[in-house]
């Protein structure tokens, strides 16, 4: 058998010069080719295989080399065809008709007029491929064919053309098409940007994204995983720029100075590596048993497009100008109205406005054009504080028609001579009314008596903790892995947790767990969520047993760690599920909303379970007997950490039991609307699962759920503990029964299939 060569193809294409900087394809070299170099291309032995883009000196090497064969003869000869295409001409007219191509020979050439062209001597050339090349003089008196009538615009070819159709007319543009393709392949691994407008505050931010411009953020997907720094900052800047001269148009942005950085802080735009930047972290170990082999996972990664800090301050004094100028109606007095004045008042150029509105903090309502960026080549103070006099004819062609157009700037202290200057802004007359008599006592009377507890500070304890999130991931990825939550495969981090021991530091005590805020502090803090600032207040949730006979009250009889560390484990792995159900949920609501004709006729509800974790508090291990020193810490406490969610506003609702799928009997009508929404969700969630699984005992505030159970089918468990102890099968296989669908499970958009207990409240059926 032939062992495989590189096969080398002779180059008639554009890509004999490299368009863009590359590295060299071959192993031992991938020297950097820079844009304008000469880059060949050259074939694999299987066509089914993709070439190499190579140098000049790896093509040398493969040329010279004895096992490459090149395909000279692939295409016709080009100086035979110019040879021929010169012969031609010179025994034509003075001005020859194009030049087309035809057979040698041409029968049935009868008609009157039409003659055959000359002969073409011959050139000596290798094995030609390919048809003659001949000016058909005489094709100007072509007869039409008796069969032409009707054909439309159907092109006809002459008849001594035989052998050639009018396909042949789309060579050029299918060679063209074809070429991309075999040079240019789509790649396979892809990966997606998450993209974010940010201004620079000086160092290296943590949480970038709290700086963020106007809430510019974009996602990109399928972009190659072969992408350079410097190709993946050419995609921020192109996507963002835009975004961000729309934000504020009045402010002449220098795009030139943004800078694009990842997560780690690294400048793409100075990036001097013309490897992929990201590939190597796509790359993971295979799932196989004793395979060493990699495998392509794609990810998202994100980038931050910077504003630079002193253009950033530029930008606020800018902005922090034009809210301080008086409004356009404050303009009561113009330079009409005052025959002998001249007013510096700088006039708006008329633009064409964006399709953004501007900020109504920055412009009035009646000022719908924006500055051209020539009026702020000069500083800003001097746009502000010495604006440009305006020539007569500006402002007399002004005062009729863009009065409406104009920003009124303070008025320079100068005035030409017989000037009348403005009158003064009447000052706003500020009213002084002393505090009541009587509160004002009262007030010192409580205010004064001040006495420090002491005991707030005593009951506190700093512990050393870590933290692990709970992430949220994609339903396919736990079915694929058929994972539970695992602290191996989540983040970790560490940190300072403080916290009151007491029964009064406690927020509230449930059926089987309790609850109380702390503060805690990650090193380093994280992007976001639970741990993203310091001293962050969180919610503790640790379970007792409830040995009270009436009412749980403290003190509380706690579980041992290890059974405390379990049944929290089970309450992270329902919440974990919870998540990606949730998640499948709501990518099937925009789905079915994108592909729907119509949109609903109703308001989706946006709702999330809260961001939450396990953390494992350590304790210093005591000395043991003949020890002096402390041998390390360990693990002692544990919890369920939580977000605190405010209730200022909306009250703690509880939406649908985890004994029954009817939702509870509620008296707000937002709540009411929510609990609808939420039976929907376990109607889909049973339905796109084949009946095994849903979510149940929704409860929260607001838009933010907690404390999920996941409920499973009796034949999922088959005598095996599933979940937590809310898991109430039979409520899985009661669930056509007892669940009434309602106006979202009706929409037509969706194509639920109603239950027979929904159907007999709800007559429309889909």
């Amino acid at each position: 058998m032939q062992a495989p060569v590189e096969d080398l193809v002779t180059q008639f294409t554009d890509d004999a010069f490299a368009k863009e900087d590359r590295v060299c394809q071959r192993t031992r070299c991938q020297a950097l080719i820079r844009k304008g170099d000469p880059c060949h291309y050259v074939a694999a032995y299987d066509p089914a295989q993709p070439g190499r883009f190579v140098c000049a000196a790896c093509y040398g090497w493969y040329r010279n080399k004895p096992a490459t064969t090149a395909r000279v003869n692939a295409l016709p000869d080009p100086q035979y065809i110019r040879q021929s295409v010169s012969a031609a001409q010179s025994r034509a007219s003075v001005n020859p008709p194009p030049v087309m191509a035809m057979s040698n020979t041409a029968p049935n050439l009868s008609v009157s007029g039409l003659m055959l062209p000359p002969a073409i001597p011959a050139v000596p050339h290798k094995s030609p491929h390919g048809p003659s090349v001949h000016v058909p003089s005489a094709w100007r008196h072509v007869p039409q064919s008796k069969n032409s009538r009707g054909s439309g615009n159907v092109m006809m070819l002459p008849p001594a053309s035989s052998g050639y159709s009018t396909q042949h007319m789309h060579y050029a543009a299918q060679r063209e098409r074809w070429a991309r393709m075999a040079h240019n392949p789509p790649p396979a691994e892809m990966i997606s940007l998450e993209m974010w407008a940010v201004f620079e505050a000086g160092g290296k931010k943590k949480n970038l994204r709290a700086n963020n411009i106007g809430s510019i953020c974009e996602g990109v997907k399928d972009i190659d995983a072969l992408s350079t720094a410097r190709e993946l900052a050419v995609i921020a800047l192109e996507t963002l720029i835009p975004r961000v001269k729309a934000f504020f148009p009045q402010f002449h942005w220098r795009e030139d100075e943004f800078v694009v950085r990842d997560s780690k802080w690294v400048d793409l735009t100075r990036h001097p590596s013309p490897q992929p930047y990201f590939y190597s972290e796509c790359l993971h170990a295979s799932n196989r048993k004793g395979s060493k082999a990699t495998v392509f996972k794609s990810k998202q990664f994100m980038l931050f497009v910077i504003v630079p800090a002193r253009q950033w301050e530029e930008f606020e004094a800018f902005r922090e100008k034009l809210q301080s100028s008086p409004p356009v109606h404050a303009q009561h007095l113009s330079a009409s109205s005052l025959p002998c004045s001249t007013v510096s008042t700088p006039v708006l150029p008329q633009c064409t406005t964006t399709s953004e509105p501007s900020s109504p903090l920055f412009l009035s309502n009646e000022i719908v054009s924006t500055m051209a960026s020539s009026v702020f080549d000069r500083s800003i103070s001097q746009d502000v504080l010495h604006p440009q006099p305006e020539n007569k004819d500006t402002a007399s062609s002004s005062n009729t028609g863009a009065m409406s157009a104009k920003r009124h700037h303070r008025h320079s202290s100068s005035t030409s001579s017989g000037s009348t200057p403005l009158p003064p802004q009447k000052k706003v007359a500020m009213t002084f009314s002393p505090p009541d008599r009587d509160q004002i006592k009262e007030a010192l009377q409580y205010g004064g008596a001040c006495e420090f507890d002491v005991n707030t500070v005593f009951r506190q304890k700093i512990l050393h903790v870590d933290f692990y999130a709970i992430p949220t991931r994609d339903v396919d990825e736990l079915v694929d892995k058929k994972a539970a939550f695992d602290i191996r495969d989540v983040e970790l981090s560490s940190g300072t947790m403080r916290l009151d021991f007491s029964a009064s530091a406690l927020i509230g005590v449930g059926a089987f767990k309790t609850a109380q805020m702390a503060q805690l502090t990650l090193s380093p803090l994280r992007d976001s969520g639970i741990g993203s600032s310091a001293n962050h207040s969180i919610v503790l949730k640790r379970p007792y047993i409830d040995d009270h006979p009436n009412e749980a009250r403290p003190p509380f009889t706690r579980y041992t760690l290890k059974d405390d560390c379990n049944i929290l484990y089970r309450k992270a792995n329902a919440l974990y599920w919870a998540k990606a159900l949730l998640q499948m949920t709501y990518r099937f609501v925009d789905r079915a909303v994108e592909d729907a004709l119509v949109p609903p006729p109703f308001e989706i509800p946006h709702l999330r379970f809260v961001d939450a974790g396990l953390i494992f508090a350590y304790s210093d291990v005591p000395p043991t007997t003949g020890q002096s020193v402390r041998t390390g810490s360990a693990v002692n406490l544990a919890y369920l950490v939580e977000e605190f969610i405010p209730t200022s506003s909306d009250k703690f609702v509880k939406y649908i039991h985890n004994s029954n799928a009817e939702p509870c009997f509620l008296v707000d009508t937002k709540a009411e609307e929510i609990a609808k929404f939420l039976a929907f969700t376990q109607h889909v969630q049973y339905v796109k699962t084949g009946g095994q699984v849903y979510i149940s005992d929704y409860q929260g505030c607001g838009p933010l759920l907690t404390d999920p159970q996941i409920l499973t089918h009796p034949d999922v468990s088959e005598g095996r503990k599933l979940f937590s102890e809310g898991n109430v099968e039979k409520g899985v296989a009661l669930f056509e029964t007892q669940h009434i669908c309602n106006m979202f499970c009706r929409w037509g958009g969706f194509r639920l299939r109603a239950f027979s207990c929904g159907s007999k409240f709800n007559s429309v059926t889909t």
